[in-house]
């Protein structure tokens, strides 16, 4: 038996993230860049690293799957309709991340093969959509 699971986010869905707007210090983990091989970088918590990622090209941050989903609201309120609240699930080739209505009606939907890339992709649409917590993104995006 051979698992091969990830852990957390690729570089470049840690760099999707960032250019969506989240802070750094909402990653739980980090990334050492390939560039630097002298770099030993375990899943030390991002946040731990006291500033130093701000001064070095040679790590990035990184979530873990469980951080992006405390990250996004788990219902999102509407007006007049009851709360859209979040279901993920998977056919068995793509996951499905979404936000429903009395379990059926769906509000939105993000489909991917792989269950990172879909939650990204509900980040994306949450912040587009108003319904991100403000505190955990950049102060100039809006």
């Amino acid at each position: 038996m051979e698992f091969k699971s990830q852990i957390a986010t690729t570089r470049e869905q840690a760099e999707q993230l960032l250019t969506l707007g989240l802070k750094p210090e909402t990653a739980d983990m980090s990334i050492p860049i390939k560039d630097n091989p002298n770099l030993y970088c375990s899943a030390r918590p991002y946040n731990d690293w006291n500033g130093y990622w701000k001064h070095n090209r040679f790590v990035i941050p990184a979530w873990s799957l469980s951080r992006l989903l405390e990250l996004i609201p788990k219902s999102i309120e509407q007006v007049n309709r009851p709360n859209a609240d979040l279901d993920i699930n998977s056919d068995g080739q793509c996951w499905f991340v979404t936000y429903v209505e009395f379990g059926y009606d769906v509000k939105h939907q993000e489909m991917k093969r792989d269950l990172f890339d879909s939650v990204i992709s509900m980040i994306s649409w949450l912040i587009a959509n108003g319904h991100f917590y403000i505190e955990y993104l950049k102060g100039d995006i809006k």
